[in-house]
C-alpha cells in the first residue's frame, strides 16, 4: 500500500456550492434587471429633457436676437417688417412679387414663423428587453417566487456536506 504524499492532498468537491452559485445568480437577476430597466428609462427621459431644453435655449437666443435688432432699429429688419405687414417698400425700391400673387394673399404676415427653430427630433424611448427571465424578474408575484427560490437554493447550498462516513 502506498502512503499518500503531502502534495497529493485532494480537496473534496462540495456540490452545495453549485446551489449557492445558482441562487446568487437568480438573486442578482431579480435585483439587477428591474434596476437596470429603471436606470435606462430615466436616461431616456433625461435625454428627451436635454433635447427639449436645447430647443428652448435656441428659441430664447433667436427671440433675443430679434429683440436686439428691434431695439437697435436695424434698417433691414424695419424694411422687412414694413414690407411684410404694411406692404410698403422703401423709397426708390420696388418689391418683387411672384407671378402668382393669390398665394401671397393667403399667407400670414407673422414674423414668428421665421424666428422659431425647427421642432426637435425626440430621441427614442427605452424599450426593455422581452425575455422570459426579464418578465419573471419584473412581475410582482414571479419576483417573490424567484427570490424565495434563490434563498432556498442558497440555504441548501450552505448545508454542510454529508459524506459516507457520517451516515
Amino acid at each position: 500500500m502506498v502512503a499518500p504524499d503531502a502534495d497529493d492532498v485532494r480537496i473534496p468537491f462540495d456540490p452545495g456550492w453549485l446551489y449557492v452559485l445558482a441562487g446568487g445568480v437568480v438573486f442578482a437577476a431579480v435585483v439587477l434587471i428591474p434596476a437596470i430597466d429603471d436606470a435606462r428609462h430615466a436616461e431616456a427621459v433625461a435625454m428627451r429633457a436635454r433635447v427639449w431644453a436645447d430647443h428652448q435655449t435656441t428659441r430664447v437666443e433667436r427671440y433675443s436676437e430679434y429683440l436686439d435688432a428691434l431695439d437697435r432699429r436695424d434698417p433691414t429688419l424695419i424694411a422687412s417688417l414694413a414690407a411684410a405687414h404694411l406692404h410698403l417698400a422703401p423709397a426708390g425700391k420696388r418689391v418683387l412679387l411672384p407671378a402668382d400673387t393669390s398665394a401671397l394673399a393667403d399667407t400670414d404676415a407673422i414674423v414668428f414663423a421665421d424666428i422659431e427653430p425647427p421642432a426637435p427630433v425626440a430621441p427614442a424611448g427605452y424599450t426593455p428587453p422581452d425575455s422570459i427571465l426579464a418578465r419573471l424578474a419584473r412581475g410582482d408575484r414571479s419576483r417573490l417566487v424567484m427570490l424565495a427560490g434563490a434563498a432556498l437554493c442558497m440555504l441548501f447550498g450552505l448545508f454542510p456536506p454529508v459524506s459516507a462516513r457520517d451516515r
